[in-house]
């Protein structure tokens, strides 16, 4: 497995930009209002105290030497933003900016942007991403509600980012706080792609897609030590989940069934392939799972667990950590097509009943006779 973490990377030389020179004593957004779109601006070192959020213009560069900060001073709503549509402010890159302690956005994206090697912390919410966004080395930290977030969203790449120690105001876990979360919506959510990010500590769950999200590829990432579920896919559509290292999330589940959370959950999603993930829980914590119930989400959300494909992955289990699918009784049916096959699990006494499949916790021979993982492996560690 290829495993590429993304950390944050400083920002370029000063000498690397060219444009508009811009000081920290200067109002950027009366140098941004008296330039033509497409114009760069370069911020040079310091701290910007800003009164306003800054609203740029499309094909606008903003571009940060190493030190650059904009702080909102915990007054400011949104810090750097633009409209989504064909109408809004597009395709701007922001590059090697510091921003902090907004009380809403550090960032609110509109389509098309680029924003990279930047330092987005203790604001409510890290980014708000758009349709086309890509998102790349930048570390998203310490924000109090939320990393990363956005919905509906089409078309987004989300690669080599530190998503870490989110939700510092400790909300809910179970509405909308933790590293990540995309939701569909009506509209729906697509064509996402999460690759190589790091995404840790964070109070809630790691990487969230919820309600009508479809085509996500979530491949490469670390995800570890979220205080809730480590890879979430709720009532969405053909997700793949490959080459991931998921370890020692859920801890706030520890001991509970599968109904309550694991390193990757599936909740009442269709056509979610796994595989090729290492995933590892040490303090009771579940591995892999999947729960189909009934819910109050109706279409365009997905509605029960089908065609789940579990394969070829190695599962480490501790303590009354289980893997497997628990809920009504049709998802163990012929038709609903969900199945787990050669994947490879340790555990520390193979007596012990790890497995949750129509009835549960059962031990691996009666999980084997369901039909699961006749090719699969069951070692000690």
């Amino acid at each position: 497995m290829l495993l590429i973490v993304g950390l944050f990377v400083s920002p370029a030389s000063a000498s690397s930009c060219v444009g508009v020179r811009v000081r920290s004593g200067d109002n950027l957004q009366l140098k941004i209002n008296a330039r033509p779109q497409g114009t760069t601006f370069c911020l040079e070192k310091g701290t910007y105290l800003l009164r306003q959020g800054v609203l740029v213009k499309s094909y606008d560069r903003i571009i940060g030497e190493p030190g650059t900060v904009l702080d909102g001073q915990n007054v400011v709503v949104t810090g750097l933003w633009g409209y989504g549509g064909s109408l809004g402010q597009k395709n701007v890159v922001i590059r090697g900016i510091g921003l902090r302690n907004f009380r809403g956005e550090a960032i609110s994206a509109g389509w098309n942007w680029l924003v990279s090697r930047s330092n987005i912390r203790n604001s409510t919410v890290g980014i708000v991403i758009s349709n086309g966004i890509v998102l790349r080395d930048n570390r998203i930290h310490h924000n109090r509600r939320i990393g990363v977030t956005g919905g509906p969203v089409n078309g987004a790449l989300i690669e080599r980012n530190q998503i870490d120690h989110n939700n510092t105001a400790r909300n809910d876990v179970g509405v909308h706080a933790g590293g990540a979360k995309i939701i569909g919506g009506s509209a729906g959510s697509s064509k996402l792609v999460w690759r190589g990010n790091w995404v840790h500590h964070n109070i809630g769950n790691g990487l969230w897609m919820d309600y009508n999200v479809r085509n996500v590829t979530l491949e490469e990432n670390l995800v570890e030590d979220n205080t809730a579920i480590g890879i979430y896919y709720e009532v969405s559509w053909n997700g793949i989940i490959r080459n991931n290292a998921v370890r020692n999330n859920a801890s706030i589940y520890a001991g509970k069934s599968c109904f309550w959370g694991s390193q990757i959950h599936v909740n009442n999603s269709q056509n979610v392939e796994i595989y090729g993930n290492t995933v590892r829980s040490t303090d009771g914590a579940n591995g892999i799972c999947a729960v189909d119930i009934d819910r109050t989400a109706t279409a365009p959300a997905s509605t029960k667990v089908a065609d789940l494909y579990v394969h070829d992955n190695v599962v480490r289990m501790r303590l009354s950590s289980h893997t497997g699918l628990v809920g009504r009784a049709a998802s163990y049916g012929a038709t609903a097509n969900n199945r787990f096959v050669d994947n490879t699990y340790y555990v520390t006494a193979t007596s012990r009943r790890h497995w949750d499949w129509s009835t549960y916790p059962v031990a691996w021979s009666t999980w084997r006779d369901y039909g699961n993982d006749t090719p699969g492996k069951l070692l000690t560690w």
